[in-house]
């Protein structure tokens, strides 16, 4: 009789793993479909206009500032001898900063696309925000400012700003679809909003904030067979041409509506809804109004529901908070702009990574139960204790042999499967409490400091008399 022949150490890993912490394994294998190095490597070939490969490829530099963005590692210089680059480290450092914007833009576009296909093959998706249509965020995001390191900033007393970007958010998917990334950082948003229009496709529904409520912006969607919800900026004039109607409340305030037309320059025009909410309390810049314009037909949206739609797009800015909270996606030491954005878009790639993640939790446990009780930090810390492992235990060449090939289908088993092994009730979200305001600090005023441990004694004897 033939003995059995004995499990290979990647299958005891997979076993060990899977039982422990399937969510680190899950990224694992994530990482192989989606941001692999042959994937990644062909986006640079595909989008590079100056800079190009001699040896060091695009993939392994990706991988080696992902440690640093993850949290592996503290910083370029520490993971370095963890990189498999076989360069010098003033080669990596000469390429991060050389990495063309268009090339950091098109790996998020290329990563995230992998990623929708396979986050739709789980069935992954949340409910649509509105029937018929594929709603996408857009908002901007100013990188922090970086370390003095630079000569050009040693004698500067200003924060250096290394650049911004303009991120288009698929809420459905919960990914980061696109960036355009602007290596000025005092450039204004709008000047690269012309690039977000080819972006716009038949079908698709933009709701952005009034920085980005320009004609030429409005005019483009509708060519483009898009629709939009917008909050107007006051230096767009609108002609109202109807009566103002009162449609009901929602929660923030009540809610109007009115037909208006916009002209362009050159005398066209485009009749729009402009949806008005008389709020009970005034936004943070003292505002009690908002005006939101809509090219939307009133059979497939209320006025109350564009209004509540306006209220959803701070999930964008829930991302960005969660991209800061999980991630170190913004790298002080990388003072060059080209490096700066290129970390935040490896930053934006992990973040994406976990989203995919996460859509597999929800294709199996459900989406209500993961949004609202399932913690995003405590996946991503997770994942940042146990991953590690996995590459010290397994060759990068058996993780390809073994998934590098499944199609989004085949891939899909896979994530789903290991999804059912996780325990939601070991990621448990905080529960969010109502914050007291706080009470002005007169006490100790003037002094330099004042000891802990003193003030816990003085508190303990009141309460001791009390």
């Amino acid at each position: 009789m033939t003995p059995d022949k004995p499990p290979s150490i990647m299958q005891h890993v997979l076993s060990r793993y899977t039982a422990g912490s399937p969510l680190s394994l899950m990224v694992r294998i994530g990482l192989e479909h989606c941001f692999s190095s042959a994937a990644l490597d062909e986006v640079f070939e595909g989008s590079r206009t100056k800079t190009y490969t001699n040896e060091l490829a695009f993939s392994a530099t990706v991988d080696l500032l992902g440690l640093v963005v993850t949290g592996g590692q503290p910083s370029v210089r520490a993971a370095y001898p963890h990189g498999e680059v076989g360069v010098t480290l003033k080669a990596v450092y000469e390429k991060l900063q050389n990495v063309e914007p268009a090339v950091s833009a098109a790996m998020v576009r290329g990563t995230a696309d992998r990623a929708a296909m396979l986050i739709r093959s789980m069935k992954g998706e949340r409910a649509p925000w509105l029937s018929g249509f594929r709603v996408m965020v857009l908002d901007g995001n100013h990188l922090a400012a970086t370390d003095r390191r630079l000569a050009v900033l040693r004698g500067s007393v200003a924060g250096p700003l290394p650049g911004h970007l303009l991120a288009v958010f698929e809420p459905a998917l919960g990914l980061v679809r696109a960036v355009v990334p602007c290596e000025d950082g005092h450039a204004q948003e709008r000047l690269i909003l012309p690039q977000v229009l080819p972006m716009v496709s038949p079908g698709d529904c933009w709701i952005c904030d009034r920085n980005f409520c320009t004609r030429a912006f409005l005019w483009g969607i509708q060519q483009r067979h898009g629709a939009f919800v917008i909050r107007q900026h006051a230096n767009l004039i609108t002609r109202p041409f109807g009566a103002l109607i009162s449609c009901g409340r929602i929660e923030t305030g009540e809610v109007f509506e009115q037909d208006v037309r916009m002209e362009m320059e050159d005398g066209r025009t485009l009749d729009l809804r402009r949806i008005t909410i008389r709020l009970d309390q005034a936004t943070r810049d003292g505002d009690m109004e908002l005006h939101l314009l809509t090219n939307l037909p009133k059979e497939m949206a209320s006025a109350i529901e564009i209004a509540d739609l306006y209220r959803k797009r701070w999930s964008i800015e829930t991302a960005f908070q969660q991209l800061a909270l999980w991630l170190n996606a913004e790298l002080a030491p990388l003072g060059y702009p080209k490096a700066a954005l290129f970390g935040f878009c490896v930053g934006l790639l992990s973040y994406n990574l976990l989203a995919t993640v996460v859509a597999s939790l929800r294709a199996v446990h459900g989406e209500k139960k993961v949004d609202e009780e399932v913690s995003g930090y405590l996946i991503a810390n997770d994942v940042r204790m146990n991953a590690p492992g996995l590459d010290v235990m397994v060759e990068a060449e058996e993780w390809t042999a073994r998934y590098g090939g499944l199609s989004a289908e085949e891939m899909a088993i896979v994530m789903l499967t290991l999804a059912r092994h996780v325990d939601l009730r070991r990621l448990p979200k905080a529960k969010t409490r109502v914050k007291k305001t706080p009470a002005p600090r007169t006490r100790f005023k003037g002094e330099t400091h004042v000891s802990t441990k003193r003030l816990l004694d003085e508190a303990r004897a009141r309460k001791s008399r009390d």
